[in-house]
């Protein structure tokens, strides 16, 4: 299929800046065209509905998508330059007393959607130190540095017990999305009733509200228009969506023929599937979107023997990653400053390749780790459970390499969720996933590596550790030098290859926008008190049409 709008008719900037609030769930104001308001807006995402609406249990884009209508925090990223430092959106304003308290403002002109009994509460900030408290939880990586929250008034104090220059990122995420404390406590007699409840029904200050509870056996969610929202101009325009359904799917073919039979309005896929199949040539607008997801496939440290570094070194011999680049190809030019900190280490393995092996497999100490490795068995896979043909070609032809070189049959098992609950477990020897930093400026440096790598992150799915890493990682954050910093810089990728906690692929997976052809007349601002991501792209493409 020809796509015939191409990324040099845009400013690749916005374009990421999109992309990454899409990421990140902080699309909270849709609005679209008059002459199309009141026909069905179908959001079409890949893979299976959300299990819960909690931003407490938000691992994927999907839930992310859903969440970030209904549910808002103290700051947000501003979409059109999101390595800006994010700005305020609950709070009317923030102090910095030292680099150790934040002081926030709660904005007077916000409510909650209604609830039995609760038809317009007031935000508080009693509500804001009980969302973020609730977050602690479950977002030990990011929030543990908070010592204490205080309130008082319209006041929020939040007291931390070590400098974080990124604190501000990590409030502007799901881990600071703010609910009602006496909603939550409305939904049961104890802690486990009321959480059940919550991730079934949840609410916020968002600017759409959900229809019904979530059933987690619907392949749809919809939400519709809050009307108490804080832009009241918004709220009442005939220019905003009423309703926008999410509709999710488990095979990316069955997205395609619902464009082509006009049933879906908007979706982001992989490029590599548009086009497989069926013709929806001339159904809307097809946009390449950056930055990239990295394709990682994750070694499991924690499970002997694969916590030997020797060992991990092998695996990645045994793989001809020519072959597995081949299968993706990638444009390494076009990658964000961050990104391209990272593929120095892939790509190192791509320029050695896959000779290398015969004198690792000379060496005595390294033929005895090769039959450990044989010893254990398959090596099982863990990946996502989603039709996706370009992932499955990958992990066969690893899976080929891996037979080939070391004689060792490889298992693939797909779940749902990847996640580190699912790995705990399933105990697997690797992991299939594709990631993109959530918070933005890890695309500009090195920093793109702690989630990854660091020993106390959540994103850390191997569980590798390696304290020297670790101590250079939080090095790097009180160091303004460039000339030292691009020494530890190099320092951390040399001592990665080494460590290879991962398979090294050198290779990322892009995404493309599709918007129906059917929305195309002129297009309302979005609110001026909150982002709007859905307005951005259509914009975007809105200008595109006028250029072309």
């Amino acid at each position: 299929m020809t796509i015939n709008i191409t990324i040099n008719m845009m400013n690749t900037k916005v374009i990421r800046s999109l992309q990454l609030c899409f990421l990140m769930g902080v699309s909270v104001a849709m609005a679209m065209a008059a002459d199309a308001a009141d026909s069905p807006f179908v959001i079409a995402l890949r893979g299976k509905p959300p299990q819960s609406l909690s931003p407490a249990d938000a691992y994927t884009v999907n839930d992310l998508a859903v969440i970030g209508q209904i549910m808002e925090g103290l700051v947000k990223f501003n979409p059109r330059n999101p390595t800006a430092p994010p700005e305020l959106n609950l709070a009317s304003a923030r102090f910095e007393i030292d680099p150790l308290t934040y002081i926030f403002e709660i904005r007077g002109d916000v409510v909650f959607h209604p609830f039995p009994g609760h038809p317009h509460d007031a935000l508080t900030a009693e509500d804001v130190a009980f969302s973020i408290e609730y977050s602690m939880n479950r977002f030990r990586d990011r929030l543990d540095n908070i010592e204490r929250i205080e309130f008082y008034g319209k006041h929020l104090k939040i007291k931390l017990k070590r400098p974080m220059k990124d604190f501000m990122a990590v409030l502007a995420t799901s881990a600071g999305y703010v609910t009602s404390k006496r909603y939550f406590d409305s939904l049961g007699r104890n802690e486990q009733e009321r959480y059940e409840r919550f991730r079934r029904a949840p609410i916020g200050t968002g600017p759409y509200l959900l229809r019904a509870p979530l059933r987690v056996t619907s392949s749809t969610i919809t939400v519709e228009r809050f009307s108490g929202y804080r832009d009241r101009t918004w709220a009442s325009s005939r220019l905003s969506l009423s309703t926008v359904t999410f509709r999710f799917y488990d095979d990316p073919q069955a997205i395609l023929q619902d464009i082509a039979a006009g049933k879906v309005t908007l979706t982001s896929l992989p490029a590599t599937e548009f086009g497989v199949g069926v013709d929806v040539r001339g159904k809307g607008s097809f946009v390449r979107l950056t930055p990239p997801f990295l394709a990682l496939l994750t070694i499991n440290t924690r499970k002997a023997p694969l916590g030997d570094e020797r060992t991990r070194q092998l695996l990645n011999a045994a793989v001809d990653v020519s072959e597995v680049v081949r299968i993706c190809q990638t444009d390494l030019t076009d990658l964000p400053p961050g990104y391209r900190k990272y593929m120095p280490i892939p790509l190192e393995y791509l320029q050695s390749g896959t000779p290398s092996l015969k004198p690792m497999l000379s060496d005595r100490t390294t033929r005895l780790r090769l039959e450990a490795l044989r010893r254990a068995g398959p090596l099982v896979i863990l990946a996502p459970a989603r039709p996706d043909h370009t992932m499955d070609k990958i992990l066969e032809r690893i899976g080929i390499d891996f037979k080939r070189n070391l004689g060792i049959d490889v298992i693939i098992r797909k779940e749902q969720a990847v996640s580190p609950e699912t790995i705990a477990a399933e105990q697997p020897d690797l992991i299939y996933r594709e990631w993109t930093p959530d918070i933005p400026w890890e695309n500009a440096d090195l920093s793109i590596l702690e989630p990854l790598f660091a020993s106390g992150s959540r994103n850390n799915f191997g569980g590798y550790r390696d304290k020297s890493l670790d101590d250079s990682l939080d090095l790097l954050k009180s160091i303004t030098d460039p000339g030292i910093t691009e020494k530890v810089y190099k320092d951390i990728q040399k001592r990665l290859q080494q460590g290879a906690p991962l398979i090294w692929l050198p290779i990322v997976r892009e995404m493309t926008l599709f918007l129906d052809k059917g929305y195309r007349a002129t297009y309302a601002a979005p609110s001026a008190n909150s982002t709007s991501t859905l307005v951005f792209y259509t914009t975007m493409l809105k200008d595109i049409r006028k250029r072309s």
